[in-house]
């Protein structure tokens, strides 16, 4: 657990359990999985854990009652990883049907599909800022995902998520949305307010340089 007080394992008995880190007791058992339980994992208040299963389905818990809150349904195969991002709001999944799944904590749904790995995901993990996930695949290869090109649909949230990332990371960010040509790409670097060439971005009042059509990878789209 965030704190050190706690431990939760996942095993082959088909359950999760939570242990008291100073005196090895076991004090509670996560039962609901029907496969072996491959991954788990608290949240980072503590508050919660997420498990992922041979059932095809990860699992949120409450960490204080044990109590199964919601299942987490649409892989096609085992999930083998399963994460929480540094915030806590989403959760990301890696399965042997060659996917990682964005999923949102609250409501349990999908998100997104990261596709690309031509064998299973048996590892995924944000990085430390939530702006990135990696995942580790049987194929022999690992991948870094970009959240801003993955996570949401809506334009205006997208804008507002690339804000957040590009205020942490001060990197070049593209928004993946269909409309996109509501929104410049903004490139993260200060600019000369009174330069024609310039325009206020929706980032919190920050002048960003635009560039049409570049993307994060500085391919066209």
């Amino acid at each position: 657990s965030p704190d050190g007080a706690y431990i939760v394992t996942g095993s082959w008995d088909n359950t999760a359990r939570i242990w008291d880190v100073k005196t090895g007791k076991s004090l509670r058992t996560l039962e609901g999985h029907q496969g072996w339980v491959n991954s788990a994992a608290f949240s980072p208040d503590g508050a919660y854990i997420v498990t992922g299963s041979e059932d095809k389905t990860a699992r949120i818990w409450d960490a204080t009652t044990g109590e199964s809150l919601r299942s987490l349904e649409g892989h096609q195969f085992s999930v083998r990883s399963a994460a929480f991002s540094p915030d806590g709001a989403y959760i990301i999944t890696g399965s042997d049907d060659n996917t990682a799944r964005i999923w949102d904590t609250k409501t349990g749904e999908i998100l997104r599909r990261l596709e690309g790995h031509q064998g299973g995901v048996i590892s995924a993990a944000f990085s430390p800022d939530g702006a990135y996930i990696v995942t580790g695949s049987a194929d022999k290869t690992a991948r870094i995902w970009a959240m801003s090109d993955y996570l949401l649909a809506d334009a205006d949230a997208q804008v507002k998520l690339s804000c957040e990332m590009l205020a942490k990371s001060h990197a070049p960010l593209a928004f993946s949305v269909a409309d996109l040509a509501r929104y410049p790409v903004l490139q993260g670097e200060p600019v000369d307010p009174d330069d024609p060439a310039m325009l206020a971005s929706p980032c919190k009042g920050v002048l960003l340089k635009a560039e049409l059509g570049r993307t994060v990878n500085g391919e066209g789209r």
